[in-house]
């Protein structure tokens, strides 16, 4: 990799067509060194039209972006663009990290199926570090989807950051550098923060990066995925959403002006202490007694408009189908709530249910009393 160090080059994602700015006799080098990091390219992404960068990932089926925390300008709204191809999408910002140039938005809109890359997958030690020898890449995404990948090396190892320095002569960190994310291979092992120089800049370790938007995002239990169980009893068609009555409710309610009975009908909310595990049944009511529905589950938290109550993070759906008084729960679908009170399980053709049970098992805030407003079945 030694000949990689006197040009810059750059994709044009969209038409899959390379431009390569390079002496000839460097070609074949500087293709082989382009090879590995093809998968990394479709999680970086640019941030308020190349302002500045950021890297997607995906966490219990939420998109996440991650970006250093002076990129976010006056607004929490971010604009964001992915290269190859281009898709264009938002999110907005739920956490800034003190002491550390540090922030994580909740991706919105289209760009969620570009979110490949699992946030448990990314490096928990220094070890990638160590083992790079001093080849790495810097991955940049412009608002026109060209994605550009430049060779770099490290200059110094720290304590929770890195420096590095471009090792092609002409080629400049800049400016809309901070937040591009350095690649090891196809593995992210920091992200620029500052570009001391045209040749220098500091970056912030993975590892840093991990520890402390892993304690923000795995305060509770792990979840699966919302999927549907194997085996499952199918439903035939029809639309709208189903009337259930509240059946069991529990713990008991933080405030009794809001009950659980009030997201029978829409007029919730209910607050519960916190830090508690909530689960609620429902039944639904239909006039023949037999089995309803289900395509989709839905739960809305406005507790993000208030500075007092949390929102709901792990929930897990389960259903039960049977006629007799014991009851057979099985696993709809599970996942995390958005930061802004929004979850949901798509079903598909649906499946057949009497009853539904809703646990929640953590929340974002724990400290504070947990707000759920609505759920709606269709």
């Amino acid at each position: 990799m030694a000949l990689i160090a006197r040009a810059e080059f750059s994709e044009n994602s969209i038409d899959d067509t390379m431009t390569i700015r390079l002496p000839t006799a460097t070609l074949l080098v500087c293709l082989l060194h382009l090879l590995p990091a093809q998968a990394a390219w479709a999680e970086s992404v640019a941030v308020n039209r190349g302002e500045g960068q950021g890297y997607v990932v995906t966490h219990r089926n939420n998109c996440y972006l991650i970006l250093p925390d002076h990129v976010l300008g006056r607004s929490p709204t971010l604009s964001l663009s992915a290269g190859a191809p281009s898709v264009a999408g938002e999110a907005q910002v739920f956490q800034r990290f003190p002491g550390i140039d540090l922030a994580i938005a909740f991706v919105r809109d289209d760009l969620q199926g570009r979110c490949s890359t699992p946030f448990r997958s990314l490096p928990r030690s220094s070890d990638i570090l160590l083992a790079t020898q001093g080849e790495l890449s810097l991955v940049r995404v412009e608002a026109s989807g060209i994605v550009t990948r430049t060779p770099v090396m490290i200059a110094e190892i720290l304590y929770e950051q890195i420096e590095v320095r471009t090792n092609i002569s002409g080629s400049e960190l800049g400016r809309g550098t901070s937040g591009a994310f350095v690649f090891a291979g196809d593995v992210p092992v920091a992200m620029m923060i500052e570009a001391r120089s045209a040749e220098l800049g500091t970056a912030l370790r993975i590892d840093a990066i991990v520890a402390r938007i892993g304690r923000l995002l795995d305060g509770g239990p792990s979840m699966a995925d919302p999927s549907v169980r194997e085996g499952a009893p199918s439903a035939p068609s029809g639309p709208g959403h189903l009337p259930f009555r509240i059946t069991a409710c529990s713990p008991e309610v933080a405030d009794p002006t809001f009950v659980c009975s009030g997201l029978e009908t829409g007029a919730g909310p209910v607050v519960m202490p916190a830090g508690a595990q909530v689960v609620i049944e429902v039944e639904f009511e239909r006039a023949d007694q037999s089995s309803s529905v289900i395509r989709t589950v839905s739960l809305t938290s406005h507790a993000a408009e208030t500075e007092e109550q949390a929102v709901p993070r792990a929930i897990v759906v389960e259903v039960d189908s049977s006629s007799g008084a014991q009851r057979r729960w099985r696993h709809l679908g599970s996942g995390d709530m958005s930061p802004f009170g929004e979850f949901k399980v798509n079903l598909g053709t649906g499946q057949l249910a009497r009853r539904a049970r809703i646990l929640i098992v953590s929340s974002w805030q724990p400290d504070r009393p947990l707000r759920l407003d609505r759920v709606e079945f269709e």
